[in-house]
């Protein structure tokens, strides 16, 4: 690492490895690819692979972070799998904007919870069981199968598999993983107009 009068330098390789770290990756690959040096192999990094265990500050208890696919990570909560959409939408700023849009038009997808403040935990939480509706429309890759194995069981002991399939067929939401007791629930015009005062 170097210091330069316009800012801190580091060498090509940690450069990548920091910005696939911090996701912000995507945003810089021209840049990267720009100086004309192959990229470093995703295994090498040693910042990824320091760090798989670590359990990062600023959660609150009850939310798990998942490292999955290429260096993308996602909060949800521990106890009924609601997932943190706005990680999956990391770097893809015209993505958040579309979301917003599709939760509007798509009042199914339930907003279990709005989290605002600076933690890593920030964000919006859409059911586990309405996350394949996200993935299918916007592309993006599935932790689903991946939180499921997180959480193995509800505080009860029911599987939470057995309870995504018994709510989705219920009066509580079409595709809830909230279990009926829960506290109520944003639709999805709710979350819009939230995710809109956020971004704005």
């Amino acid at each position: 690492m170097s210091k330069e009068t316009d800012g801190i330098w580091v060498p090509f390789r940690d450069g990548v490895f920091l910005c696939k770290e911090v996701k912000l990756f995507e945003e810089v690959r021209n840049l990267f690819q720009r100086s004309g040096q192959p990229l470093p192999p995703d295994k090498e990094n040693y910042l990824h692979q320091a760090f798989t265990n670590h359990k990062p500050s600023g959660l609150p208890a009850g939310y798990e972070v998942l490292n999955f696919g290429k260096n993308k990570t996602v909060v949800f909560r521990k106890v009924d799998g609601a997932v943190n959409v706005t990680h999956l939408c990391a770097g893809f700023t015209k993505v958040r904007a579309a979301l917003s849009a599709f939760l509007r038009s798509h009042p199914q997808v339930r907003v279990v919870e709005q989290i605002r403040g600076n933690t890593r935990a920030q964000g919006t939480y859409i059911a586990l069981a309405d996350i394949d509706i996200i993935c299918d429309r916007f592309k993006f890759e599935n932790p689903k199968d991946q939180i499921l194995s997180m959480i193995h069981a509800t505080p009860s002991g029911e599987p939470l598999s057995d309870l995504c399939e018994a709510t989705a067929k219920n009066d509580y939401g079409v595709g809830n993983c909230t279990p009926p007791n829960a506290t109520a629930t944003a639709s999805g015009s709710e979350s819009v107009r939230i995710l809109e005062a956020l971004e704005g």
